[in-house]
């Protein structure tokens, strides 16, 4: 086939190459110190940084984490975040109300009925609304439970038989062997 300018040349009649036929010259000349790799390591010293963007978005990124961090400790409390919440939503040893009892007991541990209610439901019934602040977990079976004054707390520790507890991150966790049937 003759085209504008001359004869057909030997490559275009023989057509496409093989992904083989490409690569073959780039491989029979490739060397491992012309990469830039080192022979005794193994690694390329001749690297420079790829993503210039990507570098100051993750450096803008690690800045506004550490920022913000810094700003919710300064003008936070963050005792809210490990102190145990009450009934009635109080921080024990944290809220006024609350601030010479920082332990929190679990008056009942099941809820009056069981109803129908989903394992999930029995456990968040029993923290959420059967949970008080306390000056001291009870250590013995029948031990008075130090509850704030007020008529919440009265009501939720009024006569309530104690059990024997062991106090782990504030909280009151009754010991198995001194629970009845």
């Amino acid at each position: 086939m003759l085209h504008e300018g001359g004869e057909e040349t030997q490559a275009e009649s023989e057509g496409p190459k093989s992904k083989e036929d490409r690569y073959k010259d780039r491989a029979d000349n490739f060397s491992v110190t012309d990469s830039g790799l080192n022979l005794e390591t193994g690694l390329n010293f001749k690297r420079g940084c790829t993503d210039m963007v990507c570098v100051v978005v993750f450096l803008a990124f690690i800045a506004t984490m550490m920022g913000t961090a810094f700003y919710g400790i300064a003008q936070g409390d963050p005792k809210a975040f490990i102190k145990p919440y009450d009934h009635t939503n109080m921080i024990c040893g944290v809220n006024d109300t609350v601030k010479d009892y920082g332990k929190l007991y679990f008056t009942k541990l099941a809820p009056d009925y069981f109803d129908g209610l989903a394992p999930k439901k029995i456990v968040r019934s029993i923290v959420y609304s059967e949970s008080v602040c306390v000056k001291e977990c009870p250590k013995e079976v029948g031990q008075p439970i130090l509850c704030p004054p007020g008529k919440t707390y009265d009501e939720k520790c009024k006569d309530e038989k104690s059990v024997a507890t062991t106090s782990v991150m504030d909280i009151c966790w009754p010991k198995y062997s001194s629970l009845s049937d």
